[in-house]
Order: C-alpha cells, then sequence, then structure tokens
C-alpha cells in the first residue's frame, strides 16, 4: 500500500502504520511561519491511542524575543465567541489539589486578567448544583509558613464597594476564623 495517496477530491492522505513520524517540517525561517493553514475549521487533532496527548507545544530556548510559546489572537471587534473554551467531562486529576481539573496553571504569575472593555467583568465563578461535598466555590490557599504576604488582597479606587456580600441562604455572611 502507499503511504502518501491523493484521491479525485484532492484529499492528501498520509497512512503511517509504524511506530514513526509520519510527517516532519523542519524550517530554519526567521519571518515566515513553517505550516499555514486557512479554512473554516483549521487544525483538527484527534488522540486516539491512550497515554499521549492531542497538542504539545514545548520551546527549550533562552527566549528574550517578544512572544510567548503559544499565541491566540482573536481579532475581530464584532466576534461574540471566546478565544478559548477549555471543556473537561472526565476526570483529569490534579495531583496538586487531589481535585479534578479543567486548567491548571504553574508559574511565577500563574494567571492574570485584565478588563480592557467596559460592562464587563475580569473573572466569573459559577455554581448551579445541590453542593453536598466539602469545596467552596472559589479556595485560595496559602500555606507555607513563612509566608508574609496577604493571600487576598482587593484595591478599590473608584466609589464602587471594595468588597460585596449578598447573603441570601440560611448560613453566615462572613465568618472570620483567626488563631
Amino acid at each position: 500500500s502507499k503511504a502518501l495517496t491523493a484521491d479525485a477530491n484532492g484529499i492528501v492522505t498520509i497512512d503511517q502504520d509504524t511506530n514513526n513520524k509520519a510527517l516532519v517540517i523542519d524550517s530554519e525561517a526567521t519571518s515566515v511561519y513553517a505550516l499555514e493553514t486557512y479554512s473554516k475549521y483549521g487544525i483538527y487533532s484527534q488522540q486516539d491511542i491512550s497515554g499521549g496527548y492531542a497538542g504539545y507545544f514545548y520551546r527549550n530556548i533562552d527566549e528574550a524575543g517578544s512572544y510567548p510559546l503559544v499565541y491566540i489572537y482573536d481579532d475581530h471587534a464584532s466576534n461574540t465567541q471566546p478565544a478559548l473554551k477549555v471543556r473537561q467531562d472526565g476526570a483529569g486529576y490534579d495531583s496538586e489539589s487531589s481535585a479534578y481539573s479543567g486548567i491548571m496553571a504553574y508559574g511565577k504569575y500563574g494567571i492574570q486578567c485584565t478588563q480592557d472593555i467596559s460592562g464587563g467583568y475580569v473573572a466569573y465563578f459559577n455554581r448551579n448544583l445541590d453542593e453536598a461535598g466539602s469545596e467552596p466555590l472559589v479556595n485560595i490557599v496559602d500555606d507555607h509558613t513563612s509566608n508574609t504576604q496577604p493571600a487576598l488582597r482587593v484595591k478599590q479606587d473608584g466609589a464602587g464597594y471594595g468588597i460585596k456580600i449578598d447573603q441570601n441562604g440560611a448560613g453566615v455572611a462572613l465568618y472570620i476564623d483567626s488563631e
């Protein structure tokens, strides 16, 4: 059988049936992309063998340039869809918190979000289920005993509330436990 075929519809197929790479692009270009696609759906990658992943982005250079490892740029002003959506239906395990996570971030600054359009918000946390477990909606844990910085800082320069609590249930609106 042929490993590379092109049918009458213009579909090019690489059928890699051995334990080798199916396609390698090695480009030394410094001002153009190694791979460029134009289509409605772009790139689709499906993991169909256990123990791997559908996408892997890796950089091991002393990067002092202007670009992150992965850059998502959704530029149209009338767009109403998110630039990135993560859906985790399975029990993806986070060994740091012993919890199931859709997104994990490790680094000096973790996650930074900046709102630059009026009328929205920087973060929104929502849970609409009969939660009988032992976990809060948002959990801030600062475990190091030598830490001298606050676990949460709220700075409000405007006329709005620094913290607003709307407690509609039977529980206590604010509980402080200090040892």
